[in-house]
């Protein structure tokens, strides 16, 4: 893809409000652009060009390129320019163990005060993703993914964690957009479900087994990466230190036989 392709793909809906700051809209829609993977790691990202597409000084345009840069997304490379920053599996590890340690922390303190109404509205939640589903409306989906998970934070009356939740989910979207399957979509449903079933009838030690089980899916791309994407990828770590690492588990001194080979080795 070239730049110009590029820049236009992710700017085609763009226009400036005037009464916002334009450095904030332009971080925005080049985040939302990167998340989504309309703008694939290692691609270049013109400052000029933006300049010239949507009429404004490069002022607002270099401070959105540098809080990018900040939170990891963008490469800056004086004399080189700036480039979409490849997706670091060690970061995607880290974050993956930071959203998988809070929202199990949460679903403690939900099942405290858990109710038919708290019922009620997970599987609203729910039934918002199936129509969604039927939709083929993948956006929609993952909208309401957030609202089912989000609704353990606000039984637990910790809405002010779900800020914390929420920016580690969004970095590891982009992740699981680049390497997701359609096919996965469903089984969130029933996994999803089941949660709520096991809450439902007060089984609480269930509910958290299947929130880790439905939490872990996600890490476990990890370990089928397809070569193909290798070029969009940095700090892949071998598999079996990757496995044991993010579930906070230690490693065993003497490795386990042929892990390093067989996914289903470091499994049991």
């Amino acid at each position: 893809m070239s730049n110009s392709e590029a820049d236009e793909n992710w700017l085609s809906n763009f226009s400036v409000d005037r009464k916002r700051p334009v450095s904030d809209q332009i971080y925005e829609v080049l985040k939302s652009a990167i998340i989504s993977n309309r703008l694939l790691p290692g691609t270049p990202i013109s400052e000029n060009r933006i300049c010239s597409l949507i009429d404004v000084s490069r002022t607002p345009v270099r401070a959105a390129m540098g809080k990018l840069s900040e939170e990891g997304l963008v490469d800056v490379f004086p004399q080189l320019g700036s480039f979409v920053s490849k997706i670091s599996i060690k970061g995607v590890a880290n974050d993956h163990f930071v959203r998988r340690a809070l929202e199990i922390a949460v679903l403690h303190e939900a099942r405290k005060s858990w109710s038919p109404a708290a019922t009620a509205l997970a599987r609203e939640a729910i039934k918002n993703q199936i129509g969604a589903l039927i939709a083929k409306d993948k956006a929609d989906f993952f909208d309401h993914d957030l609202a089912f998970h989000k609704v353990f934070a606000i039984v637990a009356k910790l809405e002010g964690v779900w800020p914390a939740i929420l920016n580690v989910r969004t970095k590891l979207s982009r992740f699981h957009n680049l390497m997701g399957k359609e096919d996965r979509l469903p089984e969130v449903i029933n996994e999803h479900t089941a949660i709520v079933d096991a809450m439902a009838i007060g089984d609480f030690a269930a509910a958290e087994q299947l929130l880790i089980n439905h939490l872990d899916k996600g890490l476990d791309t990890i370990f089928a990466l397809p070569e193909v994407f290798g070029a969009y990828l940095c700090d892949v770590p071998d598999p079996e230190s990757m496995y044991f690492a993010q579930r906070g588990l230690s490693q065993p001194a003497n490795p386990m036989p042929g892990a390093a080979d067989d996914e289903n080795a470091i499994r049991r």
